[in-house]
């Protein structure tokens, strides 16, 4: 039965003196304004709750497909990485022994971030450990260059550390990224002069976390000064070792680099896979409260409809 039809039937039983205000239980006169002004509330209410849950439905059908988006990315940068991982490691042991005290310079710094939002904290980390270094140097009096590869890092670093900035690129991962792309970022990176150089960017670990990691070098002049390091390996050309170790820099610091980008991209797909996955829980549960809310208001819009069809009725008897 409508509500329409209920309240008919009952204005006429208390016309015809079939029922009384006082057997329902509510009251008669007293009652009159203020039903008239809860049911005026709650009609304005009810259509921006209906409204409102028409939107958060909207917003999690979004995040639902974008979860599916970044855990089908996911698959295939972490793919890449894996792949990469192995021999990004035997060219960085090759290095680890050598050591020596670096040239007065410039500290640069590659920070490595995403192109795109919604995906946590991961680009927060970074800027903020990118900032801790750059305030440390600062107060050490030492120069420092930071070169930034993504979109997001920029605007954070741009506001305190605008003078900071020499390089800033990104779409690297509008195409699956190469290792030519890499290569030519090394190349741009050694045709400054600095003293060391760090890659801050986030270790993959899980889907559910990652870490922070920050690589340093040290500037060429320090590996090419000790050539000796190569003698318990077998060159093609023996006397040309200062110019082996200038390629090999070139080389780790390319493949460091590439590493170090696809770790950030399959850091970045988990996290933004994790986001979005929070973010479809939260919108159902907000959705859940809302039903329940507008059911509330809705059943509380019919009763004083009653209230005040019946409270006029007997008001017209009396």
């Amino acid at each position: 039965m409508s509500a329409a039809l209920l309240r008919g039937r009952i204005a006429g039983a208390l016309q015809a003196g079939r029922i009384s205000a006082g057997c329902l239980g509510i009251p008669t006169a007293a009652t009159k304004i203020v039903a008239h002004d809860v049911q005026c509330r709650g009609m304005a209410s009810g259509k921006e709750v209906k409204n409102r849950m028409k939107s958060v439905a909207n917003i999690r059908k979004i995040t639902k497909s974008m979860k599916m988006v970044a855990a089908s990315r996911l698959r295939g940068a972490q793919n890449r990485m894996e792949q990469a991982r192995p021999f990004g490691q035997s060219i960085a042991d090759v290095f680890e022994p050598v050591a020596g005290e670096a040239p007065a310079g410039t500290h640069l710094l590659v920070c490595i971030t995403s192109d795109r939002g919604l995906c946590g904290g991961i680009n927060a980390v970074v800027v903020k450990n990118t900032k801790i270094l750059l305030r440390e140097l600062a107060e050490e009096n030492k120069d420092a260059a930071v070169i930034i590869l993504g979109d997001k890092g920029r605007p954070m670093l741009q506001r305190e550390f605008s003078d900071k900035i020499t390089m800033s690129t990104s779409e690297l991962w509008k195409k699956p990224l190469s290792y030519s792309a890499a290569s030519l970022l090394a190349e741009e990176i050694l045709k400054k002069n600095f003293s060391k150089v760090s890659v801050i960017y986030n270790r993959f670990r899980s889907v559910i976390s990652y870490d922070l990691t920050n690589r340093t070098f040290d500037a060429p002049s320090v590996i090419e000064s000790d050539p000796a390091y190569l003698n318990q390996y077998e060159l093609d050309d023996e006397d040309d070792k200062t110019g082996i170790m200038r390629d090999l820099y070139e080389f780790n610091l390319a493949n460091t680099i590439y590493s170090a980008l696809l770790e950030n991209a399959s850091s970045e797909q988990a996290a933004r896979m994790s986001a979005m996955d929070n973010a479809t829980r939260n919108a159902g549960d907000m959705l859940q409260k809302l039903q329940l809310f507008y059911n509330r208001s809705r059943q509380a819009q019919i009763t004083t409809e009653l209230i005040e069809i019946i409270s006029g009725a007997e008001s017209l008897k009396g």
